[in-house]
């Protein structure tokens, strides 16, 4: 009995860590773009994760790293060309999704482009 318990605690513990890191899809709302859990204004030229917000000119690159311990999960991170600003880690994806963190990167890109960014450097140096 015990055994069942554990189990299934275990069962809806993996359930919510998935669902708390899924990713929906690009989202155009008004003035901004929603992708994961950013999202990019049009008209103000800026992207916003959380609370912080920094102009779309200011993103030097966004990459696919490999986060987290004991495993190593794919994470998108954005950094910022002043080196005292911290990157952001956008979001976090179990390792047999390493696709949708690649597709999640293009509409991030795509979104910040349109927005009056510049041409992003999109890396993916996560490795098994």
């Amino acid at each position: 009995m015990d055994v069942v318990v554990v189990v299934v605690f275990f069962i809806l513990a993996l359930f919510a860590l998935v669902k708390r890191w899924s990713v929906p899809p690009q989202e155009l709302v008004d003035d901004y773009y929603k992708v994961a859990n950013v999202k990019v204004w049009r008209q103000e030229q800026t992207i916003q994760f959380g609370a912080q917000k920094m102009p779309v000119g200011d993103i030097s690159r966004l990459a696919i790293e490999g986060r987290g311990k004991p495993n190593k999960f794919p994470t998108l991170v954005l950094y910022f060309v002043d080196p005292n600003v911290k990157e952001w880690e956008i979001a976090r994806f179990p390792p047999t999704r390493i696709d949708e963190a690649n597709s999640v990167q293009s509409l991030i890109r795509e979104a910040v482009e349109k927005a009056g960014g510049r041409s992003l450097v999109c890396l993916d140096c996560f490795s098994d």
